[in-house]
């Protein structure tokens, strides 16, 4: 019977298996075989890798949170130069037209994350802002600077080309007999069509009508025995004309903004009821349904009238102190009624008289107004502007329909100033002269109403 081994040779046989079986670095992956401590240098040189990797992601990450600080100081500080323009249009329209300082002496005014700084230079009818901004502060050692400026004004220019007495924009000039355009001693009064020009028949009788200025015609000018004559020159074809205004919007908006002054209003239905007045703004009268009116006097403007507007009979005069805006139609026909402009106005500065329906001008200025009023209509008929008036000055413009100045009695009608229309009638026994100073007329807004100071188109410079 075999006998169990010893234990000192059971100690050696362990010994010896435990030796065979104790793990070490040599082993083999994918077929190589490494080394013992081969594993953690390439340990270490994989960590140094991806450190480089690190250091480089982080250098890049770091740049980019700079720069997008940078940039992000650099668009508040734009942003706070804009907010100190608006600020500055705020302040001189609600607190006096006197605000802000000159330049190089402006005080900092601290806004937001920074400090601006504003100084306004100009005149009482335009003036320049200049908003500079510092990001976080204008003492600070780094910091982010941006200066932009702005014009702003009140003024309202009307930019239309009134280069001739009477211009048809689209369809025919009508002269009739007995009718002159300019007189001997003002031959710039010349006529623009851009179709035809027609003339009068006045066999047998002498040809009465006279053009003192020029006649420039697109389409055909043969009036029958050449009348009306023409003491200028008569070009076929004219050289280029475009007419260039602002928007009817523009003249509605100023009609309802501003200093105000408001006259003598009666409804006609009921009679000598006095006008309705909005609560809220009041630049706006409620006039009575078609065919009752707002019967006005004295000084008005600027003003919205919602419906039609008439004068007084007998005798009554308005004075247009600013935009009058009316969605119906304008009839002045009383006996010895005149408008014309209020003495606020500066030599050479007009307004502007809008209606969304026809003007009658029927009154009688016997003695010369002082400015000019354009009356512009925007119906569509053959009688959008019916003038009867002796003595007006006045510019009237009817893109949609047709101007007409009408022999409303034994003297006949007679106006100074200027012509745009759709068409044109000059009926018989009336008389036209051109004021050379249309082109030059300033139909917006007066410096005495005082409108919201509004940024320049183009003036907004970032230097």
């Amino acid at each position: 019977m075999p006998t169990r081994p010893r234990l000192k040779s059971n100690k050696k046989l362990i010994t010896r298996n435990n030796k065979r079986l104790t793990p070490g670095f040599k082993f083999r992956v994918s077929g190589f075989k490494f080394a013992r401590g081969q594993i953690l240098i390439l340990a270490l040189a994989f960590l140094t890798i991806i450190l480089i990797l690190s250091a480089s992601l982080f250098g890049k990450i770091a740049n980019y949170v700079r720069f997008g600080k940078v940039n992000t100081d650099t668009q508040q500080a734009t942003f706070l130069a804009e907010a100190g323009i608006d600020y500055a249009t705020f302040k001189i329209n609600t607190d006096t037209t006197g605000y802000g300082d000159p330049c190089g002496s402006a005080s900092l005014i601290s806004l937001g994350t920074g400090q601006i700084e504003i100084c306004v230079t100009g005149s009482s009818t335009e003036k320049t802002i200049t908003s500079t901004a510092y990001i976080p502060t204008k003492t600070a050692a780094k910091k982010i600077k941006r200066a932009i400026s702005a014009s702003i004004s009140q003024t309202v220019p009307l930019e239309v080309n009134f280069g001739y007495a009477a211009v048809s924009l689209e369809e025919d000039i009508t002269i009739e007999s007995n009718v002159t355009v300019g007189t001997s001693v003002n031959p710039t009064s010349s006529i623009y069509s851009k179709r035809n020009i027609i003339g009068n028949y006045p066999f047998p009788l002498p040809c009465t009508s006279r053009v003192y200025g020029d006649v420039n015609v697109v389409g055909t000018f043969n009036p029958p025995f050449y009348c009306p004559t023409v003491a200028g020159t008569t070009n076929t074809p004219p050289p280029p004309y475009f007419v260039t205004g602002l928007t009817p919007s523009v003249w509605k908006g100023l009609a309802q903004d501003g200093n105000y002054v408001v006259g003598t209003c009666k409804l006609s239905n009921p009679f000598n009821v006095d006008c309705p007045i909005d609560p809220i703004n009041p630049r706006i009268t409620t006039c009575p349904p078609e065919p009752g009116s707002c019967i006005i006097s004295g000084t008005w403007g600027p003003h919205l009238f919602n419906g039609n507007v008439s004068c007084v009979n007998p005798d009554s005069s308005i004075g247009v102190y600013g935009t009058l805006y009316i969605t119906g139609w304008l009839r002045l026909n009383c006996t010895g009624h005149r408008i014309g402009l209020d003495g606020s106005f500066a030599v050479g500065a007009s307004t502007v008289v809008l209606a969304e329906q026809e003007i009658w001008l029927n009154s009688d200025h016997q003695t010369p107004v002082s400015g000019y009023i354009l009356f512009y209509s925007l119906a569509t008929t053959d009688e959008a502007i019916v003038v009867g008036d002796r003595g007006i000055q006045a510019a009237l413009w009817t893109p949609n329909g047709r101007t007409k100045l009408n022999d409303s009695d034994v003297l006949g009608s007679s106006i100074s100033g200027c012509i745009l229309g759709k068409s044109v009638l000059l009926t018989s026994g009336t008389n036209l002269i051109y004021y050379s100073g249309c082109p030059a007329l300033d139909f917006g807004p007066t410096s005495s109403q005082l409108l919201s100071w509004t940024i320049k188109k183009g003036s907004y410079q970032l230097k």
